[in-house]
């Protein structure tokens, strides 16, 4: 499932659970979805940030979107020289 909103998380975790999933409560709510959402997108950064560095040339192609980041990404940490 993808664009799901963050109050999609609990009811989900209630089906993994009814399917046989063992979760536990304490990260059964909106914040912790928040929270490991922002996790995923650090590690995803990291691994893009890496290729990047590897490779002599990239091309970035941005179309009427705004990019939601914690924290924010600036384009200097992103280009190597």
């Amino acid at each position: 499932m993808k664009n799901c909103p963050f109050s999609d998380f609990v009811w989900l975790c209630e089906l993994d659970r009814q399917k046989g999933v063992k979760l536990g409560k304490t990260y059964m709510n909106e914040e912790s979805a928040k929270e490991f959402s922002r996790h995923i997108s650090e590690v995803e950064r990291e691994k893009l940030r890496d290729d990047i560095k590897i490779t002599k040339t990239f091309s970035m192609f941005l179309a009427c979107c705004k990019l939601f980041q914690h924290p924010p990404l600036k384009l200097s940490e992103v280009v190597v020289n």
